[in-house]
């Protein structure tokens, strides 16, 4: 849909009108939501490149295109480059609408969740605890920016350590969630796959899995059954199953996540976790491992 429109565009306005363009630039969004993200990485860069010229870098629609070019980067994992485009999309973004501006302040946020993928924890607690003080005075507490932004910063406390923190401010980020945005958003399922991951690190399995359930319930209806993120989630919670000593369920959620088909990541942590130890001698575990591994290989390349 979106390259006919693009051919469209170019054939009647010409390559370089703002429909063309913002084409491109959502050609670019649609193939990093699909986890095609060198592809996502070209479209974003044309997009970029050609609105630069013709609007000027200070345009929205460019510095949009810019964004995009730093998250397909960012996915894989070329982290100086993606902040560079980061900082740059910051620094015009301040100095055109001001510091205080709600896509500067999601600007911010981006670069805060970057310095958390390249473990830079210090600088990603003072930018995020920077950039969440304005949201909550320009934008409210409740303001899905906000939530957002907390949720990372709980993030950066669990990565430091500081778990008691990070599921303190996780839960506050859920109860606004469902009071603000509902039982069913996806932020909502975000907050409770957050806390799951932090009851982990404090090896408190039964409640991770628990509130995993919960978390894969909203994820199936909202995302659908073979989404990245259910799947993950759905992984994660036979993980915790395993380590629960639930080997039952933990192979029936195991199943269901190798159906749905899980990504090389989780393939290498069925090979190697140790969480998985209780399951190493069962002969479904390994019949399921074994699957998983067929899948993947017969699997096509460019999925």
């Amino acid at each position: 849909m979106e390259r006919q429109l693009i051919a469209t565009s170019n054939e009647v306005l010409g390559p370089s009108s703002r429909t063309a363009l913002l084409a491109q630039s959502d050609l670019a969004w649609i193939l990093a939501m699909a986890a095609r993200f060198p592809e996502a990485e070209i479209a974003a860069r044309e997009a970029y490149e050609r609105q630069q010229k013709v609007f000027g870098i200070e345009d929205p629609d460019t510095l949009e295109s810019a964004r995009r070019l730093a998250v397909s980067l960012e996915k894989q994992k070329r982290y100086t480059e993606s902040e560079k485009a980061y900082r740059m999309v910051l620094d015009t973004r301040r100095r055109a609408l001001g510091p205080e501006h709600p896509k500067t302040l999601k600007a911010s946020d981006d670069l805060g969740v970057l310095l958390v993928e390249e473990d830079r924890y210090a600088e990603a607690e003072q930018l995020l605890q920077r950039t969440l003080e304005t949201q909550k005075r320009v934008l409210g507490p409740d303001h899905p920016d906000t939530l957002i932004t907390m949720g990372n910063l709980a993030t950066v406390f669990e990565n430091l350590g500081r778990n008691r923190e990070s599921e303190t401010l996780q839960r506050d980020v859920l109860a606004r969630c469902r009071r603000v945005l509902g039982a069913d958003h996806p932020y909502t399922a975000l907050a409770l796959y957050n806390i799951a991951d932090v009851l982990y690190e404090q090896h408190r399995y039964s409640e991770a899995a628990s509130t995993l359930k919960e978390t894969v319930d909203i994820q199936s209806r909202t995302l659908g059954l073979n989404h990245e993120d259910t799947v993950d989630s759905v992984f994660k919670l036979a993980r915790d199953l395993a380590l629960a000593k639930e080997p039952e369920e933990a192979i029936h959620w195991l199943r269901e996540a190798i159906q749905r088909g899980i990504d090389a990541s989780s393939i290498d942590d069925l090979d190697q976790g140790s969480h998985w130890k209780s399951l190493r001698s069962d002969q479904r575990f390994i019949e399921l491992a074994a699957q998983a591994h067929k899948r993947a290989f017969n699997r096509p390349k460019g999925d």
